[in-house]
């Protein structure tokens, strides 16, 4: 009787065995899918965070461009500005090659930077007003730039002042 147990166990631990290794070898491949999904979403990530820095580049490019612009006389003149900031590919050509971050006038509206309107008198020129030559006030304008690497787009949009010699 002994022996009849023991041929129906016979191979029973090989059976098993193959299960186990199964069983380890699905987990290993879910553990490795796993971390390919986690690597592809983390090169989403930097590629959208390395736009976002670019488009931040931008702004920074384009509060410059109006701090040095040489802006038309008068109110209609401003309205009709629109002061051109050249987009631009960062980052050494080393590190990104071909692939550098880049940066430009947002192509969702028609005038990436756009004057709004005048503000408060500019504090270094408080004293215009009250001398009755031109009153420095500060113009308003909206920016909006836009920052791309790789696919990855991602938009700003800042408020800018700059001040200006208003006719009274």
């Amino acid at each position: 009787m002994r022996t009849n147990a023991r041929r129906r166990e016979a191979g029973m631990a090989l059976i098993v065995c193959m299960l186990v290794m199964a069983l380890m070898g699905l987990m290993g491949l879910a553990a490795l899918r796993s971390v390919s999904t986690d690597r592809q979403v983390g090169g989403y990530e930097a590629r959208s965070q390395s736009a976002l820095y670019a488009a931040e580049s931008g702004i920074a490019a384009a509060m410059r461009t109006l701090a040095t612009a040489n802006l038309p006389a008068g109110v209609a003149a401003l309205e009709a500005t629109t002061p051109d900031v050249t987009g631009a590919d960062l980052g050494a050509g080393g590190v990104y090659g071909s692939n550098a971050p880049s940066f430009r006038g947002d192509d969702t509206v028609p005038d990436p930077i756009r004057y709004l309107g005048v503000g408060g008198p500019c504090e270094e020129w408080e004293m215009s007003i009250e001398a009755g030559g031109p009153q420095y006030l500060y113009s308003i304008w909206d920016v909006r730039m836009q920052g791309e690497q790789l696919g990855a787009v991602r938009r700003i949009q800042a408020s800018a002042t700059r001040c200006y010699a208003y006719d009274s």
